[in-house]
C-alpha cells in the first residue's frame, strides 16, 4: 500500500451524526413525513410555520462515540 503507517490514524478527523438510532426504520418513517410536509404547495388556508430551534442543550453523549481505527475516522453523534 502506498500510504505509510503514520498517515493511518488521522486524529484531527471526526465524523459526527453518523451512528445510526436503534429504532432506524421509525426514525426514516418519521423524516419523510416532515419532508414531504416541506414539500406540499403553499396554501393560504392552511399556512407552513416551522420552528427548527429548541432550547435544549445536549450535556452528555446520547451512543459512545466509535474510536478511530487505521483508514477509519473518530465516530461521534
Amino acid at each position: 500500500m502506498a500510504y505509510s503507517k503514520k498517515n493511518q490514524l488521522r486524529p484531527w478527523k471526526t465524523q459526527r451524526y453518523c451512528i445510526p438510532e436503534q429504532d432506524l426504520a421509525r426514525f426514516v418513517a418519521q423524516m419523510e413525513v416532515v419532508l414531504d410536509l416541506y414539500g406540499t404547495q403553499p396554501s393560504e388556508e392552511e399556512p407552513l410555520i416551522a420552528m427548527d430551534e429548541a432550547s435544549k442543550q445536549l450535556l452528555g453523549e446520547v451512543y459512545p462515540p466509535i474510536p478511530m481505527q487505521p483508514g477509519q475516522d473518530k465516530k461521534e453523534d
